[in-house]
């Protein structure tokens, strides 16, 4: 390039490579054509042509600075992309805070601080992401949240820090041990420590509307038509502090705080105790269904929520690795609905009890007291660390009053401080994998299947195709079952027809012995009563013998057998018939009786007796009996009439 400069300079020093032109008088024409001498030709070529290299030099130039700085942008976005990058975020009920932490070595730069004062958690966000894009940063995608909802505690678990039980377990036994302490925790959130959080009254108006509301219970004696609200934000709305959207907004976050749900979202951490001791269990909760909408509201803007932990215990958290060799370290953390007291031992907390502050204010006995047992324990070492800017001064003014009461000046750690420290804590906590304070991450939610993101667009097809498969297989069988049906009606029919077949053959057979079925019928009919007539005739022979021996045991010498008869009835022709006579009507009786009682082992009873005055053979006067001995059985048709039955002598005397 320089070389052509210095030729181009050269050729137009040489005046012989000038063309000269003549000059012009005034009035004169100029020539038409002056023509050039023919020495100047081959330097003006040279000429245009250095003139042309040059200028393409210039542009190969420009292209190149335009490279160098294109490549430079590039190359500082990717270092960007590729070394590590946050969105950190704070969320202290009333005050959502931001910043974008990037990696720079081995420490954490960050950018200027967003903050946001509404109350909606997903307006909040909106606010505070569009104040991060107007500082010049992209809000990285990975985010941890830091939050005053998350309760955190010390929890017993028998359960080796070094070998955790199952995710599942783990998060069951987390659950059971820290729903207690989110029923504590949800108690502190009044709807008066919601306002002070949101920053819509101050400790001062606060005070006032729980002396109004004092005030308002004692008036018993007013009628109910005329007696004032008992509510601490009906009263705040009279006295106009409040309006009555920001007080129902309150009220919503007031539900969600309090935790008032079965389900909650967990996260847990663990180390060992001192030799002998049990392990140290620390955890946090906070409402599942705060967390999803918090995971949502980052979601849907194109954050994707890592983790959460609890505000309490992260702004007392010390930034030095070095200062957790302290043997013992105290914190009590002003928050602006209570005060946490954190006791650390090696830099890892070993103990947190929570004192609400309600509508007391703040003073040196309330502090002192809250740890003074942790003092008796030999630990000495107190900082106070405030979290809302408004308690600075009031937490200065007593600082003088504790160093006194202490043995020595606390440290003090102011808000702002605070706040940035918190977000170096935030850093610090990520991908930690032995982080000292419990992280809630995604996977340790208790979620249910059908809450997942994209449970419904896998599940939706597959119930589609389900419902399809279910409609074809219902087809399937009802068609199956008209098959099942027209066979079993071809199988009855065949049965049917084999019946019937097998009926014409039977009736067919039956049909020829019927008429000697009926003669034989005819001749059984003769022939059975002859037979039973022959049976009983034969029985009666067999014992006639002792009918008769028996007959002359009983007869007596005042009685006489007139006659033995046996029944002309073919049916009856067992039954004997025995007359007697005697002229005394007792003998008559007895001698009745008497048979009787000697025929009963012999299967005969008397029936039928019948007593009667008659005259005997030579004409004198007496008594006839007459009565039927009668085989056991055959008694039944007869009857058993008495001998009483009989008449009586004539005359109704006594024979």
């Amino acid at each position: 390039m320089a070389r052509l400069r210095s030729l181009m300079a050269r050729l137009r020093r040489k005046p012989e490579d000038r063309a000269q032109a003549p000059r012009r008088e005034p009035g004169v024409d100029a020539p038409s054509e002056i023509p050039a001498p023919p020495s100047a030709e081959p330097a003006a070529r040279a000429l245009s042509k250095a003139e042309k290299a040059m200028r393409r030099g210039e542009k190969a130039v420009l292209i190149g600075k335009k490279l160098r700085v294109v490549g430079k942008a590039a190359l500082v976005r990717l270092i960007r992309a590729l070394s590590p990058a946050l969105t950190l975020l704070v969320w202290d009920v009333g005050v959502l805070s931001g910043v974008v932490a990037r990696k720079s070595g081995r420490s954490w730069r960050f950018s200027a601080i967003a903050v946001s004062s509404v109350s909606d958690f997903a307006r909040a966000l909106d606010e505070v992401l569009a104040q991060l894009k107007q500082a010049g940063e992209k809000p990285p995608k990975t985010t941890l949240l830091a939050a005053r909802a998350i309760a955190p505690a010390r929890v017993d678990l028998p359960v080796n820090p070094e070998k955790p039980r199952p995710l599942l377990q783990m998060r069951e036994m987390t659950r059971s041990e820290m729903e207690p302490v989110a029923a504590e925790f949800g108690a502190l959130w009044n709807i008066g420590a919601v306002l002070a959080a949101h920053n819509l009254i101050t400790p001062e108006e606060r005070e006032r509307v729980a002396l109004e509301l004092a005030v308002r219970r004692n008036e018993t004696d007013a009628p109910n038509e005329s007696r004032k609200p008992f509510y601490f934000g009906q009263v705040a709305c009279e006295m106009g502090l409040v309006t009555q959207e920001a007080l129902e907004d309150a009220l919503r976050l007031q539900e969600k705080l309090q935790m008032l749900e079965s389900w909650l979202a967990c996260g847990w951490t663990g180390y060992a105790g001192e030799p002998g001791e049990p392990p140290i269990w620390l955890a946090s909760a906070t409402g599942l269904s705060l967390w999803s909408q918090c995971e949502a509201a980052a979601k849907s803007r194109g954050l994707k929520l890592k983790g959460g932990l609890p505000l309490a215990w992260s702004v007392s958290e010390a930034l030095d690795e070095t200062s957790g060799e302290a043997p013992g370290h105290i914190a009590l953390e002003i928050h602006s609905e209570s005060i946490v007291a954190v006791l650390r031992y090696q830099g890892r907390v070993h103990s947190s009890r929570n004192e609400s502050r309600m509508e007391r204010a703040l003073s040196a006995d309330l502090l002192i007291n809250l740890v003074s047992d942790w003092r008796a324990g030999g630990v000495h070492d107190l900082e106070i660390v405030c979290v809302n800017p408004r308690d600075d001064a009031l937490v200065a003014a007593l600082l003088d009053d504790l160093g006194q009461r202490w043995g020595h000046a606390p440290r003090f750690r102011a808000a702002d401080a605070t706040r940035q420290d918190l977000f170096a804590t935030l850093a610090r906590q990520h991908r930690n994998t032995r982080a000292k304070l419990p992280i809630i991450r995604f996977g340790n939610l208790p979620q249910a299947i059908w809450k997942k993101t994209g449970f419904w667009h896998l599940v939706a097809p597959l119930l589609t195709l389900a419902a399809v498969s279910g409609i074809a297989a219902h087809q399937y069988m009802e068609i199956k079952k008209v098959r099942m049906r027209f066979a079993q009606e071809d199988i009855a029919s065949q049965q049917n027809t084999q019946a019937q077949q097998e009926l014409r053959r039977v009736l067919a057979a039956a049909q020829t012995p019927p008429k000697e079925l009926a003669r034989a019928r005819a001749r059984l009919a003769q022939i059975a009563p002859e037979v039973e007539r022959l049976e009983t005739v034969e029985g009666m022979i067999d014992h006639l013998p002792q009918l008769l021996r028996a007959l002359a045991a009983n007869i007596g010498d005042d009685v006489v057998l007139e006659a033995l008869h046996h029944s002309p009835n073919p049916n009856d022709i067992g039954n004997i018939q025995i007359i007697a006579w005697s002229n005394n009507y007792s003998s008559v009786q007895s001698f009745a009786q008497d048979l009787q009682q000697t025929l009963i082992g012999m299967g005969y009873t008397v029936a039928q007796t019948d007593v009667k005055a008659a005259p005997g053979r030579d004409k004198s006067p007496g008594y006839t009996v007459s009565f039927w001995l009668i085989p056991v059985g055959g008694q039944e048709e007869l009857g058993e009439p008495s001998v009483e039955a009989g008449n009586g002598p004539a005359g109704g005397g006594t024979p």
